[in-house]
């Protein structure tokens, strides 16, 4: 009993002694804790009140910015420049909660997007300063001048200032290059994805992230078109004119559609001072038959055409290498010279109706307006005005109000129009070129040119071509599917593309739609088998690519028409195990669905703008 009392004793005393311990532990926690959340007092004080200032001083900014003030634009800047600091400042005071799990995440993303924030406002102070010498002619207020002038006139004179602000853009660039090197620290997925009073915090994160790293890496290119842009439109009193081909989608070409008006657009300082309007017809009219060279053999048993016309000069999907094709027959015409070819097509005039709302031309009763615009184009050219002279002058009138409607818009209704053209570009519904070299550059830089690109992996872009004439685009859908396997060290691929036809026969839109399909595939390609083309399948080189080319027709009610392509791939599609590829879209055409199965893996895509897949095979 004596021993067990004694074991029992000596537990106790290691029992007591270890409460002990642990209410030291306890004990300086608490303290710790204490210590840390009297020294948070005073900077969490501080944020939240500097978090109250910013909120008001933000507020001043936005209503300077609407007054297109520029010095308070600039002093509201830096009043937020300086609550920031201070913010920055009670926000190191916290620098112990990084050690704390989970907190110290949020912590470190609240530093970086300080630091961001405060690079961001430094940029904006420079940009103001950059411009401000050029405020008289811009059109903002300053000390010494009132805001004037339309957005059109105020965008035409910042365009012509640019070579003298470009070498103001450096500070203006580093500012920027901060701004996406702490942004890209910060995780958005660890925030989530819902709105909080108007605000949804992953989205913004992730957007303000995107923006950065787009403006950063954009920078150089910026630089360069300060100095590029504005002698392509007009600077030191020069006149550029740009032919502005409209392609009718709704009867699909390489390029976008079949050209069919076009207008004349002329630019001087930066403003367009002239436009007018005509039928390619009239062109063609113009050059005469015993002028125009023979059809090429691509359209032998399609068009029943004799003569190479230039209504059908958008052979090529390359849209330069068409539009110089364009150019031939604008010189044989004798017409003058021209600084670039346009293209727009008919979803640029639904998007332009939905911005600016509907649009009256002279000698048309009904205004055209985004829901209606389509129909009555159509049914004008190919129904009502049929037996008439220059039936489709109609197109080109409402293109000439659209441009000078969309020139002389409210300021309001510019940030919505500039971002459908920026979308309208993306999506190819837009395509530039240039006679300029530098301008052609950077047109090509970034994507506008409607060009075929080179690309070291593998590639591909479906080209249809309806040259049965009427309009059975308005009605047929398409689908595409690609799969990609390595087959014993060989890398094959099969293509196949789905066609359908749900319309109702219509003898001036629908009758079927007779197809010249064009696959453009890697360089070096070998077509092992294909179905579905009424003619045999033929392989070419065109633009640095091996072209597979076929043809179908998809009859009205629900007709169908599939086309298969098994082809072997050249190996350097494939370097160190990592596969690429590049879909390239054709313009003129909507979001086609694309189903891809790359090695057993698949996944689903819409073929809305140019897409690059990367993964290992």
């Amino acid at each position: 009993m004596a021993v067990l009392s004694k074991v029992s004793t000596v537990k106790s005393k290691r029992n007591l002694k270890a409460l002990k311990v642990v209410l030291i532990f306890v004990g300086i926690l608490f303290s710790l804790l204490l210590l840390a959340s009297l020294l948070s007092i005073k900077p969490l004080t501080g944020l939240v009140a500097s978090a109250k200032t910013l909120k008001d001083e933000s507020r001043l900014l936005k209503d300077a910015a609407i007054t297109q003030d520029l010095d308070k634009t600039r002093e509201s800047l830096l009043k937020i420049n300086s609550t920031m600091l201070l913010m920055q400042k009670d926000l190191s005071s916290l620098g112990w909660v990084r050690v704390v799990p989970i907190a110290g995440s949020y912590y470190s993303d609240a530093v970086h997007g300080m630091s961001a924030a405060l690079a961001g406002t430094s940029a904006g102070v420079k940009s103001i300063d950059a411009i401000y010498p050029f405020a008289p002619k811009i059109g903002f207020k300053t000390a010494n001048s009132e805001a004037f002038g339309s957005m059109k006139e105020k965008a035409a004179e910042l365009l012509m200032a640019l070579p003298q602000i470009a070498p103001s853009l450096g500070g203006i660039q580093a500012d920027v290059s901060t701004m996406n090197k702490e942004l890209a620290l910060v995780n958005p997925n660890r925030y989530p994805d819902m709105e909080v009073k108007g605000l949804n915090l992953k989205k913004t994160v992730a957007m303000l992230k995107e923006v950065a790293s787009v403006a950063d890496s954009s920078f150089p290119d910026i630089q360069k078109a300060a100095v590029v842009l504005p002698p392509a439109f007009g600077s030191g009193g020069q006149t550029k004119t740009y032919a502005l081909i409209f392609a009718n989608d709704k009867e699909l070409r390489p390029t976008g559609g079949f050209w069919t008006a076009y207008a004349l657009a002329t630019f001087k300082n930066g403003q367009l001072v002239d436009i007018k309007s005509n039928d390619i017809y009239n062109l063609d009219q113009q050059i005469g038959n015993v002028n125009h060279p023979p059809a090429p053999a691509l359209f032998k048993g399609f068009l029943d055409v004799d003569y190479f016309y230039a209504r059908d000069a958008n052979i090529s999907p390359d849209f330069v290498v068409s539009g110089q094709k364009f150019l031939e027959f604008w010189r044989q015409a004798g017409m003058p010279q021209l600084a670039g070819v346009w293209q727009m097509d008919t979803y640029v005039l639904k998007e332009l109706l939905r911005d600016l709302g509907p649009v009256s031309v002279s000698g048309y009763d009904e205004p055209f307006s985004e829901d209606n615009v389509i129909e009555r184009l159509e049914t004008y050219t190919n129904i009502l005005l049929r037996e008439q002279a220059g039936r489709k002058n109609v197109i080109g009138e409402l293109m000439n109000a659209l441009m000078q409607k969309t020139f002389s818009a409210s300021q309001k209704e510019y940030p919505s129009i500039i971002s459908s053209g920026i979308k309208l570009l993306q999506q190819k519904h837009i395509l530039i070129s240039f006679s300029d070299s530098s301008a052609q550059s950077l047109a090509e830089e970034y994507n506008v040119a409607g060009r075929i690109k080179a690309f070291s992996g593998d590639y591909l872009h479906v080209n249809d071509a309806n040259l049965g004439g009427r309009k059975a685009n308005w009605f047929v859908t398409q689908q595409i599917s690609k799969e990609v396997s390595n087959q014993n060290g060989q890398v094959v691929s099969k293509v196949t593309i789905t066609y359908q036809n749900p319309g109702a026969y219509h003898p001036d839109f629908n009758t079927g739609y007779k197809d010249l399909v064009r696959v453009y595939v890697p360089e070096g390609s070998k077509l092992l088998s294909s179905s579905g083309s009424l003619t045999p399948v033929s392989t070419t080189s065109d633009l640095d690519k091996t072209v597979f080319t076929a043809a179908i027709l998809v009859k009205p009610d629900g007709g169908t028409a599939t086309l298969t392509f098994d082809y072997t791939l050249p190996a350097s599609v494939v370097s160190s195990g990592q596969y690429s590829l590049l879909l390239q879209k054709q313009p003129g055409t909507e979001g086609i669905p694309v189903d891809l199965k790359i090695n057993g893996r698949s996944q689903k895509l819409t073929l809305d703008t140019d897409k690059v897949i990367n993964q290992k095979i």
